[in-house]
């Protein structure tokens, strides 16, 4: 047993019995730790359920032990809250793929890298103007993908060598391919995935949706479990389209 003093990422939290919850973090240094966070929502406990926000950066204390899958936090301090998020509910959104797929990747990635990687996809969309938003949250996801050892190609099609504008798929074994089967892609898209990779920006939503779509899609065949939030992200911003066009 030991007492660990970390800064860490909130990626979820769920309430334990009346007052409690347990909130998990991704560590800079010992990745995914699950906390209880005793007595949080207790009314004698002013602020700190507010500190434990989903996306919040705080410096946390914890007793860890290896046998144990949940530690017990001891204390945490706020370090950023992200206040130019929270106003805006795509934005909230695109950080919340980003915490999800950093759940999901976050037992097979390197530690320190992960955690630098989400930190600023997250301080990217709270800085990005609104059209750009989607296409940030795919590079952001792009990059954790990378993270996690698991990166496919992009610059080409893996099963020909061809360009990337010649890609049908993204075959979750080899990345961007013409012949083998996969998750659907278009040419717009396929072509976006490789600026992408280049590190270019996706300007418009539309096609930064569709990118986050196909990663998102690609990490959920690797991890075995739905990335929920995309596709919350993908309705929302298709409900806004509809009532603008209402308009």
């Amino acid at each position: 047993m030991q007492q660990v003093r970390e800064e860490g990422i909130v990626l979820r939290r769920v309430d334990y019995g009346e007052t409690s919850a347990i909130v998990t973090l991704l560590t800079r240094h010992h990745g995914l730790v699950a906390c209880m966070a005793r007595g949080m929502r207790r009314k004698g406990k002013p602020g700190l359920s507010g500190v434990l926000d989903t996306l919040n950066r705080v410096e946390c204390s914890f007793t860890l032990r290896e046998s144990r899958s949940v530690q017990t936090l001891t204390e945490a301090a706020l370090l950023d809250w992200r206040p130019a998020m929270r106003t805006d509910p795509v934005r909230i959104a695109c950080g919340a793929v980003l915490a999800e797929a950093a759940l999901q990747l976050g037992e097979s990635g390197e530690t320190e890298t992960l955690f630098e990687v989400l930190e600023n996809g997250l301080a990217a969309l709270a800085a990005a103007d609104t059209p750009q938003l989607p296409g940030l949250a795919a590079a952001g996801l792009l990059q954790l993908i990378h993270a996690a050892g698991i990166a496919p190609v992009l610059d080409c099609c893996a099963d020909t060598g061809e360009p990337p504008d010649q890609a049908r798929f993204l075959s979750p074994d080899l990345g961007l391919v013409r012949l083998q089967r996969g998750i659907p892609v278009a040419r717009e898209t396929a072509l976006a995935l490789a600026a992408l990779a280049r590190g270019n920006v996706i300007p418009d939503a539309r096609t930064g949706l569709a990118c986050l779509t196909a990663l998102a899609g690609y990490t959920g065949m690797h991890t075995g479990r739905d990335l929920g939030s995309a596709r919350v992200l993908a309705q929302m911003i298709c409900a806004e389209n509809k009532h603008e066009n209402a308009l």
